[in-house]
């Protein structure tokens, strides 16, 4: 009777589970527990993680605009370094009416070499150094008269500009600071007999300027320097050892300079006129054991032609 019933009970038991069914998500649980196709697998992947999709952004940034947007244009100052020569006629004058009266003249012809290196830093912004060494022999006229005295002068500058860009035309600030130096030996007798001597003045200056460019119908370019040097301060050296006098260092505080050039360019070639001009007033007085002396104002004027050519633009 015991053995009867317990066989009934198992045998009810396995019909149960016979017909028990799984829960819908027991079954996909057990589905993926199968080898995927390769297809679906390699779709599977594609998908965004679950941590991906649960993480966004709170803000995106939108795409940041340039600054100064600056179109390509070959008006467009660039990083190029050129060298060029230079011929120049040049005239120096001091004149005072006081006491004691000065007139004095020198003049010549010179023949010059230039250095220009551009560095373009981005959004229309540049720097440039420029150098200059020019020289030759001048003829003096004052006490007496003196000829093919030896004169070199050398100038550095070095700028930095923004470039405005239009469709033919751009424009380009600068300013910087300069440097000028100019040696002029008069040493010897001049024809009244008075004694000559070594002579060397340098100027401390800030260039300010404009450099327009215009384009022309085949291309080539007209290219001009305008530019205001204002003297922050100049030292007059004269060396008067020749007469048995010490020498004497003169400063200079008022004073401007002017410069222009205008260049046509074609490829790597530039050509055009330059001028420059000087006006110092007077030096402050200098005392001394053996008495006073001062620089007198002066004025110096130098025009003159110049070829360029871009070794790298």
């Amino acid at each position: 009777m015991v053995t009867v019933c317990y066989r009934l009970s198992v045998a009810l038991c396995c019909a149960s589970l016979a017909c028990f069914s799984f829960p819908a998500h027991a079954q996909v649980a057990l589905d993926e527990l199968r080898p995927l196709p390769a297809a679906r697998a390699q779709q599977m992947k594609s998908l965004p993680s679950p941590a991906q999709r649960a993480v966004k952004p709170l803000y995106t940034h939108p795409p940041r605009p340039e600054a100064f947007p600056v179109p390509p244009s070959d008006l467009a100052t660039h990083t190029t370094l050129a060298v060029g020569v230079q011929v120049s006629d040049y005239h120096y004058q001091e004149r005072r009416v006081g006491l004691p009266p000065v007139d004095v003249k020198v003049d010549g012809f010179k023949g010059g070499a230039t250095v220009n290196a551009t560095g373009a830093l981005g959004y229309g912004w540049f720097t440039r150094a420029e150098g200059r060494v020019a020289g030759g022999p001048v003829d003096y006229k004052g006490s007496g008269n003196s000829n093919k005295e030896p004169d070199y002068l050398g100038e550095l500058r070095i700028t930095g500009g923004w470039d405005w860009i239009g469709d033919d035309v751009a424009i380009s600030p600068i300013v910087g600071v300069g440097y000028r130096i100019l040696r002029n030996d008069g040493r010897g007798q001049t024809t009244t007999g008075a004694w000559g001597y070594q002579r060397q003045s340098q100027y401390l200056f800030l260039p300010i300027g404009l450099q327009p460019r215009i384009r022309l119908s085949n291309g080539d370019q007209i290219r001009a320097n305008l530019e205001y040097d204002y003297l922050l301060k100049g030292w007059q050296d004269s060396h008067l050892e020749v007469g048995g006098l010490s020498n004497v260092r003169n400063s200079q505080y008022h004073g401007l300079g002017l410069r222009g050039e205008l260049l046509y360019s074609r490829d790597r070639w530039s050509l055009g006129p330059f001028v420059n001009y000087w006006n110092i007033q007077d030096s402050k007085m200098k005392y001394l054991s053996w008495g006073s002396g001062l620089e007198p104002q002066n004025q110096t004027l130098e025009i003159g032609l110049q070829l360029r050519y871009n070794l790298y633009q």
